[in-house]
């Protein structure tokens, strides 16, 4: 296989470095740069470049993948690898920034501000696909052994997988629900002998939200554990008759 000397590597660099002024686009290096610490550094949203430039294509020879701006998984528009086109403007005459430097600076700062927010959107499809892939590949090998992943989420799992129980809160109890840690139960009222129809989705939920109302609360809480406890034992511990524990 061959290989460059020096000399070559440095006029390669050099003649690329020529042909990105004239062509006004990004050195592919740099763009090749940026793919390698998106894939090495874990849970990265984006790696980006900036280049000087105008707004005008002037390289008749890019392709139109080349100058896409958005790149889609599913519906949903997915953080990864681009560069910018940045034309270098200079201060307005009384000193201040340009009308132009402006209008880039907040255009590029809506645009880190949506990828933050989607690579942090727990609900969305793209979070999902990398929390499971972050699970397989933490995994420890069964032949070789090695580590899991402590950067791996384990607990956090994407909504779409993690159960949700829906269940009422009298509004005199919510600020308690919100504020404290208590125990949420749901009564079972069945004739003597018959077995409890008990759903092993509900045991399996990982958050509760509370609904009064005709609407859903603001806020959702973890569910640390859930069992089977007789009615007389949370008489005692909420203070209220038995009768008055059944749904409104």
């Amino acid at each position: 296989m061959p290989h460059r000397s020096d000399t070559d590597k440095k006029k390669y660099l050099d003649e690329e470095r020529d042909e990105t002024k004239a062509k006004n686009t990004y050195r592919r290096g740099d763009l090749y740069k940026m793919h390698t610490y998106n894939d090495a550094i874990r849970r990265t949203a984006g790696s980006y470049i900036f280049y000087p430039g105008d707004s005008k294509r002037k390289d008749k020879t890019e392709t139109k993948a080349e100058i896409k701006t958005e790149f889609c998984r599913y519906e949903e528009i997915v953080p990864g690898v681009g560069a910018f086109r940045m034309l270098p403007t200079p201060p307005a005459s009384d000193g201040n920034e340009s009308t132009d430097a402006k209008s880039s600076r907040l255009v590029l700062k809506q645009f880190l501000s949506d990828v933050l927010r989607h690579h942090s959107n727990r609900f969305s499809r793209d979070f999902r696909i990398r929390h499971w892939t972050g699970r397989v590949l933490g995994e420890t090998a069964a032949l070789y052994g090695g580590s899991p992943n402590p950067d791996t989420p384990v607990a956090d799992l994407p909504a779409a997988d993690a159960g949700c129980l829906l269940g009422y809160v009298r509004p005199e109890d919510e600020k308690t629900f919100r504020t404290k840690n208590v125990f949420y139960f749901h009564a079972v009222e069945i004739a003597g002998g018959r077995p409890v129809d008990f759903s092993m989705h509900t045991a399996a939920a990982k958050y509760f939200w509370g609904h009064n109302k005709k609407k859903t609360l603001s806020w959702m809480g973890k569910i640390t554990g859930i069992k089977l406890v007789h009615a007389n034992e949370i008489c005692k511990v909420s203070g209220r008759k038995r009768k008055d524990h059944k749904a409104d």
